[in-house]
């Protein structure tokens, strides 16, 4: 129990940039509920609100768009990629290397 709650309090005081380099343990570092037909390795991770957009394609369908900072290029999520978050958080869920998206977990409500 106080390791658990030691890895909390790491994880809290923790820069997010920093948070992405730890280990992807599911259940310790990383949620335990991605799907794992979406999430390997370091293709998942919480972020913040302000990185997540809602459009529409040219097809006027509903697509998720996430920005990482305002100089990235955006990764858009279709609807057949959506997931529903187990928390009050955003997930995103993309090949770290290639950069080609996978899943979105939406918060609670959305």
């Amino acid at each position: 129990m106080i390791k658990y709650l030691l890895l909390c309090l790491t994880l809290l005081s923790t820069p997010i940039h920093a948070q992405e380099q730890e280990p992807h343990i599911h259940g310790i570092t990383v949620p335990d509920w991605y799907d794992s037909n979406c999430c390997s390795n370091n293709d998942c991770h919480p972020v913040p609100d302000s990185t997540i957009n809602f459009s529409k394609d040219e097809l006027d369908r509903p697509v998720v768009i996430y920005k990482a900072t305002p100089d990235t290029p955006p990764i858009v999520y279709y609807y057949g990629q959506y997931r529903q978050s187990k928390d009050e958080r955003y997930h995103v869920c993309f090949n770290p290397e290639t950069k080609v998206p996978y899943c979105v977990y939406l918060r609670a409500g959305m």
